[in-house]
């Protein structure tokens, strides 16, 4: 268990579900730390645009009234992704220190 509580991928998870409730509740209103800062999301949202607003609707307190899940669960995959990442970077750096 202490070693999922120290993992890059939960803690990926736990920023973008609070990036998630900041943007749910419209203190985010442009989508600037849900999508802006985010380039996978960013990506998607230049090159599937319309499948990205496909899915099921989540009315939300921000001015467009609400967002398809879709950018949800991309907002986590991502965050994943990301955490996975820096956990490649940091087991190369400590296999590096051991030798």
């Amino acid at each position: 268990m202490k070693k999922i509580q120290k993992s890059f991928v939960l803690l990926g998870i736990i920023i973008s579900l609070i990036i998630i409730l900041i943007y749910h509740l419209g203190f985010d209103n442009n989508a600037s730390l849900l999508i802006g800062f985010n380039p996978i999301l960013l990506f998607l949202r230049r090159n599937f645009l319309d499948l990205m607003n496909s899915g099921f609707r989540i009315t939300n307190q921000t001015d467009a009234g609400s967002i398809s899940i879709y950018w949800y669960l991309a907002s986590i995959v991502s965050f994943m992704i990301y955490g996975f990442l820096l956990e490649v970077i940091r087991r190369l750096l400590r296999k590096k220190k051991e030798n």
